[in-house]
């Protein structure tokens, strides 16, 4: 790296949250580690860095932009270290969320706001298809009321039996993925709705009592939204499979996160000041703490109801 261009914790602090991805290092640090993996350093920057500014920009009342500066930094590294996009959509394969992470005691807290990058269902398809793990995936099928569905497993084989009938009628009962492994072989998952009733319950729990994501009940006849549970299903279907190495920065819609990368990637000055060692294994609190200075939500902005979610459930 050039010696000009040192980046530090410190250096990161003394720039506003948009600027950050725009100085000269972190460009400089951006395209080094893409091209080192993906090839394609000059290109993504240019592109990533317009749609991460976008979302700090939206975010609600600029919360993302209260993040620390130096988890701001690792989210964009963590962009070029996973080889998605921000790029917006019904099927977008990453977001920019915050986190808040209690630096004190549980008896005195010290919120601290983080951004995270999040990767999405789809994004955890083209992620483990990268990593040899699967050829490819269809789109999750709903299943209604109306329809015709079974799923039965027989020797080691799973097999589903489906036959939709239109028009649709009654709510979705159940969703399911079909998946096709490297050797050729057929994986089904399939998730009921006594599954997500159950996570509904689990993400009320969460929130303190307040409520479940109101996905959970959005849907036709008070039910589940239909694009949130295809991301669930998605999610679901790899909750067996091994880990998928992702940037320290970085959350697996599935919760798998791996081994976080080595600090020397993002080529970061250790400093005495806001230490980036600091910031392993954070304590994520679901509801939002008593000072909301301190904290973050998910980018509204970013998000629509076909990908939507609530951060782990």
């Amino acid at each position: 790296m050039n010696n000009n261009f040192q980046l530090s914790v410190e250096r990161l602090d003394q720039l506003p949250a948009t600027d950050i991805v725009l100085d000269p290092a972190v460009r400089e640090r951006y395209i080094q580690v893409r091209d080192t993996i993906w090839g394609d350093g000059e290109a993504s920057y240019a592109r990533e860095s317009v749609h991460f500014n976008t979302i700090l920009r939206e975010a609600e009342g600029g919360k993302l932009q209260r993040a620390t500066h130096f988890s701001i930094f690792l989210a964009f590294l963590d962009i070029a270290i996973n080889g998605l996009s921000l790029e917006p959509g019904p099927r977008a394969l990453c977001y920019l969320v915050g986190r808040n992470r209690n630096e004190g005691t549980k008896d005195h807290p010290k919120w601290v706001g983080e951004c995270k990058v999040l990767i999405s269902g789809y994004g955890e398809l083209v992620s483990r298809a990268r990593a040899g793990q699967i050829k490819y995936a269809d789109n999750p099928v709903l299943v209604y009321e109306s329809d015709e569905f079974s799923f039965s497993e027989v020797g080691g084989q799973k097999r589903v039996d489906y036959v939709c009938h239109l028009p649709h009628t009654g709510k979705i009962i159940a969703s399911f993925i079909k998946i096709v492994r490297n050797d050729n072989s057929i994986d089904y998952a399939v998730l009921y709705e006594e599954d997500w009733q159950r996570l509904k319950d689990y993400s009320n729990k969460q929130n303190r009592g307040r409520g479940a994501n109101e996905l959970y009940s959005s849907g036709r006849e008070g039910g589940i939204d239909p694009g949130f549970l295809r991301a669930k299903c998605i999610k679901h279907a790899f909750a067996s499979y091994p880990k998928v190495r992702v940037g320290r920065a970085t959350i697996m819609a599935t919760d798998e996160a791996e081994q976080p990368i080595s600090d020397d990637i993002y080529g970061i000055a250790q400093t005495n000041t806001g230490s980036p060692g600091n910031h392993d294994n954070p304590q994520d609190s679901f509801a939002a703490p008593v000072d909301t200075s301190a904290g973050l939500v998910i980018d509204p902005a970013a998000e629509s109801s076909a990908t939507a979610d609530d951060g782990v459930f």
